[in-house]
């Protein structure tokens, strides 16, 4: 089987910006204190500091990929949104399971917030982000926050999230020659998940969640020729129906992980409007 991640271009992006660090940090899962270490990049822009925060979640849905793979769209938005962005790494199924990659996902943001000095960061402008997979983490980690009583981020990016992992049928699932297929999301679930049962489970499938409100202003950014569009556009519209400010913007003759893809000049172009959008969120 020819999975979609076998297609993603490796290389690193040219754009330059200030400083950009590896580093590990020690930390433990909600309620537990068992601790384990977690690698982040740090990516610095020039300027007064303290900087915004964006906290970025790499995809590839739960089993593939690392820091190392988003390296280019991290260094892109670090310059052009100007902004600190750290780039989380997070143990991978099939080795561990769900909830650990989630819980180890939600435990650097705790730790981010509680540490932003040390990233020359501001605590007060921390928004989440991640495509697929990571966009998963970013739109449950909001839910998470606010049901475990930690007040809310200022904003979610996500990029052609995973939202609802169940036999729900979406119009997009149609469509033919899509690089993310049926058979993959089948394999990359197979691994993540213990159980069929689990892809109910709002921690999995986030549009499972019955309560939508008091969430984090959203940015939902989907491709044309993707199987999960429909369910992430369907989630947004949940938000706003909500009341909670969201934005769907849905890019043409692309499919899924077109940023990572670098599909010509549509990838500048979305993550031109992601960074747009983060100076405005960082600004309120």
């Amino acid at each position: 089987m020819i999975m979609m991640a076998d297609k993603i271009s490796w290389q690193t992006s040219s754009e330059e910006v200030n400083r950009v660090n590896d580093t590990s940090i020690q930390v433990s899962h909600y309620r537990t204190s068992v601790l384990f270490s977690q690698p982040f990049r740090f990516f610095s822009p020039s300027g007064l500091v303290p900087f915004p925060i964006l906290i970025f979640y790499h995809g590839c849905c739960w089993v593939l990929c690392s820091i190392d793979t988003h390296d280019t769209i991290c260094r892109y938005i670090c310059k052009y949104a100007n902004c600190v962005v750290i780039s989380v790494g997070y143990r991978l199924a099939p080795e561990y399971k769900f909830p650990t990659p989630l819980e180890d996902a939600y435990a650097s943001a705790i730790y981010i917030r509680q540490h932003a000095d040390k990233f020359n960061g501001d605590a007060a402008r921390i928004c989440l982000a991640g495509d697929s997979a990571g966009g998963n983490f970013a739109a449950v980690i909001s839910q998470l926050m606010r049901d475990r009583g930690v007040s809310p981020f200022c904003g979610q990016l996500l990029i052609y999230p995973a939202c609802d992992t169940t036999e729900t049928f979406y119009e997009s699932h149609k469509g033919k020659n899509l690089n993310l297929t049926k058979e993959a999301c089948e394999w990359y679930l197979g691994h993540y998940l213990h159980s069929v049962e689990q892809r109910a489970d709002p921690r999995v499938s986030p549009i499972r969640s019955t309560d939508f409100s008091k969430l984090p202003k959203a940015l939902v950014i989907t491709a044309e020729h993707d199987r999960i569009r429909d369910d992430a556009e369907a989630y947004a519209a949940r938000l706003i129906a909500a009341g909670v400010p969201a934005t769907i913007k849905r890019y043409e003759n692309v499919g899924h992980a077109f940023l990572q893809l670098a599909v010509g000049k549509t990838a500048h172009t979305a993550l031109d409007y992601m960074c747009d959008w983060l100076h405005t969120v960082f600004a309120t």
